[in-house]
């Protein structure tokens, strides 16, 4: 009895089971390079230019992320999974701080989440309100020469929604844990 009841609490925690697994976003892959205005993707993700421009700064495998004004104007980019999704965004590698809060900001679209960009350099992480989202936004709202913002290793983790056969394996498991229980089912 006891290695039925085992089994089936097996059976329910696999069906829980989301199989979400985090994608890092570290422009390794990308050409180096300035003032680009196509979409950039990488591992399921695109993040498309809106108005202005990305660089791509770094060599040898160390790439990373920029957006400044230079010849194109304040600089709007969006991220979103490729195909659709919702996903939560976890954290980045901030190379170069904004120079002042409010200069840059992050807006979660299909969430509660705002908020400036880090002003110093490091691991910044996200919150709630960035979770479950369908799109990031990053915008430059100041203009001012010579400055922007760069970031490394953006980590997401795309949000998994249980497949019906998942669901079905969920409930005969409960179905199963109910009859197994001592004192319910027919007993001879």
């Amino acid at each position: 009895m006891k290695r039925i009841n085992l089994l089936l609490v097996l059976t329910v925690g696999l069906s829980l089971s989301t199989g979400a697994r985090a994608v890092i976003l570290d422009f390794d892959a990308a050409a180096s390079g300035q003032f680009f205005t196509n979409p950039y993707s990488e591992d399921g993700f695109t993040i498309e230019v809106d108005s202005g421009h990305y660089d791509i700064f770094g060599t040898g495998g160390d790439q990373y992320f920029n957006i400044d004004e230079q010849m194109f104007g304040l600089t709007t980019v969006t991220l979103s999974m490729d195909g659709g999704g919702l996903f939560d965004v976890v954290s980045l590698d901030v190379i170069q701080a904004a120079i002042a809060p409010n200069v840059f900001e992050f807006v979660a679209i299909g969430g509660a989440g705002s908020v400036s960009a880090p002003t110093v350099q490091g691991l910044f992480n996200f919150g709630a309100g960035f979770q479950g989202i369908s799109a990031l936004v990053l915008t430059q709202n100041v203009s001012a020469a010579g400055i922007g913002f760069a970031f490394d290793d953006l980590t997401l983790e795309p949000v998994s929604v249980p497949e019906p056969g998942t669901l079905v394996l969920l409930v005969i498991g409960i179905a199963g844990m109910r009859l197994a229980k001592p004192g319910t089912g027919n007993r001879h």
